[in-house]
């Protein structure tokens, strides 16, 4: 699945209805008039990601600069600026915007989750995989 799910994919239909199943980092996260915004990104891209206000009071990580998301069935929107003259094209340029609700993070990882020692485990195993 991460290989049609992705942020890049994401990117290339994003006024295409539909939902995405992604694992994002995030980057960067904003707090103005009440409304939550975060920079998330993943190896092939990056997106703007607007954060339902439960989301922090279920996943208190999950506004944390450097969290990792999983998010299922989450919603990709439009840019503010609207379609591009050819429809089913995004705007150049204009990064998607994902709509995330509680119901669509399925986990969050944060830096505090695990300790040095079962870091550098799923570091290793990790790294088997790929070179694998």
């Amino acid at each position: 699945p991460m290989m049609t799910h992705n942020l890049a994919a994401l990117a290339q239909g994003v006024w295409t209805p539909r939902r995405w199943h992604l694992v994002v980092l995030v980057r960067r996260v904003e707090l103005v008039a009440g409304e939550i915004t975060a920079q998330v990104v993943d190896p092939t891209g990056e997106a703007v990601a607007v954060v339902h206000r439960r989301v922090p009071k279920a996943w208190p990580h999950a506004t944390t600069e450097g969290a990792v998301l999983l998010l299922t069935n989450v919603r990709a929107l439009p840019s503010l600026s609207g379609p591009s003259a050819s429809v089913g094209q995004p705007v150049a340029g204009e990064r998607p915007r994902l709509l995330v609700m509680e119901q669509s993070l399925g986990r969050c990882f944060a830096s505090g989750d695990v300790g040095a020692q079962e870091s550098a485990a799923l570091l290793a195993e990790a790294r088997a995989s790929l070179s694998a």
